[in-house]
């Protein structure tokens, strides 16, 4: 009888093992290429807090200073999803790579003018004041030509009655603009967080905050993949906005805890500035009426501007369709939200 119960204790182990085996199948690997900076906080928590393995997937960075950037290493076909942005997607349709974003992670789907995480900073003796675009006349601004602070200042500028042809534009990567301003190579920086509270919190009294947000730009970061990929792999697709929206649900109910992950991603980033920067930072996944009309301007000003050759419809450059499969999934993901007002429509 004891070898009896012995063997049926080895054979249900067995049989229990490989339930188990099929309920649990090896996570599916991913490679997302990644910006580094704060905008795109969910992304690294949700890799540290185990939410991507939570809904299947073993995800993998690859790391890069800018939109342009992940558009050039997407391109490579080493990555099957990217960060894009409401001012990237555009430029790379038209480049000849077919993405679109699909789950936002910067975004606050109430408006189609929240550019709170862009601030245009300089040097306390530069003699540009808050507030005064006239002041920019004659001076030198640091920032990533063709990037979301070239668009956000420029249409500042013009907005104002400044013909930025005024201004002297210096192409700075993220990573150089402290440095940069500091060494009085640059009057001011333009540029999106954490970079501009980086430069605040390390430079005091001789930097100075000019001008934050508007509204101007409707600005919204997310992921992003092509056409074909999201046709062939509809379910990964969806397990990236459900680990997404469940991340930064986690990142705007911890934002003290998320602003300490983020340091372990970005070097050189203090906890201090982290959690002054977080502050400024929606993260809302939600895809509405605001967040297609912040597309449809974006690319308006991208043409104006002549970044791109054409304007292109909203829906080749964005979808809701597996957000709002997560939305129905999981709304309580999505309660501490503010609704979404009538005025901004579906």
């Amino acid at each position: 009888m004891r070898r009896l119960a012995a063997l049926l204790c080895v054979t249900t182990g067995a049989l229990v093992t490989g339930a188990a085996a099929v309920a649990a199948p090896a996570p599916i690997p991913l490679t997302l290429i990644t910006v580094t900076n704060m905008l795109h906080t969910p992304e690294f928590v949700a890799v540290e807090k185990g939410f991507f393995l939570k809904h299947g997937l073993n995800v993998k960075f690859v790391h890069t200073q800018t939109g342009a950037e992940a558009n050039a290493a997407m391109e490579s076909g080493s990555a099957q999803i990217a960060d894009v942005g409401v001012t990237s997607v555009q430029a790379a349709r038209e480049a000849g790579l077919p993405i679109f974003m699909f789950v936002p992670v910067l975004n606050d789907a109430t408006t189609d003018v929240g550019d709170s995480p862009l601030a245009v900073v300089a040097r306390a003796d530069s003699g540009i004041r808050p507030d005064d675009a006239r002041s920019f006349v004659g001076k030198k601004v640091g920032l990533v030509r063709g990037g979301t602070g070239d668009v956000w200042l420029t249409t500042w500028l013009k907005k104002e009655g400044v013909d930025p042809k005024q201004v002297t534009y210096l192409n700075v990567q993220p990573g150089d603009q402290l440095v940069t301003i500091q060494n009085k190579n640059v009057d001011a920086i333009a540029t999106w967080e954490p970079f501009q509270t980086l430069i605040l919190d390390t430079m005091g009294s001789q930097a100075v905050l000019i001008k934050r947000g508007g509204p101007i730009l409707g600005y919204t970061l997310g992921i992003g993949t092509t056409d074909s990929y999201a046709q062939s792999h509809p379910q990964i697709v969806q397990a990236v906005a459900d680990a997404i929206a469940e991340s930064s649900h986690w990142v705007r109910t911890h934002p003290a805890d998320a602003s300490q992950v983020v340091t372990h991603w970005i070097p050189g980033l203090s906890a201090k500035v982290a959690q002054d920067a977080i502050r400024n930072i929606p993260f809302d996944p939600r895809i509405s009426g605001c967040t297609a009309r912040a597309f449809a301007a974006a690319t308006k000003l991208l043409y104006e501007q002549r970044k791109i050759r054409a304007v292109m419809p909203t829906d080749q450059q964005l979808t809701d369709r597996f957000v709002r499969r997560t939305q129905a999934l999981y709304p309580g993901l999505f309660g501490d939200l503010k609704p979404i007002p009538a005025s901004c429509g579906r």
